[in-house]
């Protein structure tokens, strides 16, 4: 896993715990200092296919993440 990568996974699991529900692609890309929402897609795509998430596609807030 990438060091981005792990960011992004590390946000995702704080923000959940903090609000109870995922963050957008667009609060994630604010919180690895304003990087695209293509950037974030990315890393959500891979962490997914490692295993670290599940994405609901057309879904807000449709990711979640596998502990």
């Amino acid at each position: 896993m990438s060091r981005k990568s792990k960011a992004v996974l590390t946000f995702i699991e704080e923000y959940w715990d903090k609000y109870g529900f995922s963050p957008t692609y667009r609060e994630i890309a604010a919180a690895m200092g304003g990087a695209s929402t293509s950037n974030v897609k990315y890393h959500l795509g891979k962490l997914a296919d490692e295993g670290y998430l599940k994405l609901h596609f057309n879904v807000p807030r449709g990711i979640v993440v596998i502990r």
